[in-house]
């Protein structure tokens, strides 16, 4: 998961947050040269990449997520992950910089965090992830609720691989290709 660790043993060390805000960042404008960055990611990446570019809008240009946990604090793999990373909810670990909904793209939107341009979601309709796991309509209902732009592209027939990726890169790329161009 994309967050920084406060629990003993990964606390030190596992700062993956911290690590695409300012290592990658830093790397792709010193040696890119690029005016602006989009974040894309699947799965958990793709659940980083709407924490990051709802908590820093003016940095990250677009958000793209391919199947994102999108509400990490209510499903299965996000509370094993928090409650190992972050500690247990409702400890006095929770400070707040570390707390859980601050790694929440759903918590965030409630809390009044925003990007200014679409939030674009593609989901597989066959993904045996979608109901228990991911539940991207969670997040759209949300970001309909408080007016944040997005829009969620439903794959039928796609589930969680890495083909559904492959097959729907070129639809995702080409927005931002389009603003490059003109």
């Amino acid at each position: 998961f994309y967050l920084d660790a406060t629990t003993e043993g990964y606390a030190h060390h596992y700062r993956m947050y911290s690590y695409v805000l300012h290592e990658i960042t830093s790397i792709v404008r010193d040696h890119f040269r690029v005016p602006d960055i989009s974040l894309m990611g699947h799965s958990m990446g793709g659940h980083g990449a709407l924490v990051l570019g709802l908590r820093h809008p003016s940095l990250f240009k677009s958000i793209t997520a391919f199947a994102p946990i999108v509400n990490p604090s209510h499903v299965p793999w996000g509370v094993k992950a928090f409650t190992g990373y972050l500690g247990p909810r409702g400890t006095e670990r929770e400070t707040t910089t570390h707390h859980w909904a601050s790694y929440d793209a759903c918590e965030l939107l409630k809390s009044g965090h925003r990007h200014p341009g679409t939030i674009r979601i593609f989901q597989g309709g066959s993904d045996e992830f979608l109901g228990e796991q991911l539940q991207p309509e969670v997040f759209c209902q949300l970001a309909r609720e408080v007016g944040q732009d997005h829009k969620l592209t439903w794959c039928e027939g796609y589930d969680h691989s890495y083909y559904f990726v492959q097959s729907f890169l070129p639809e995702a790329v080409a927005p931002i290709v389009n603003k490059i161009n003109h």
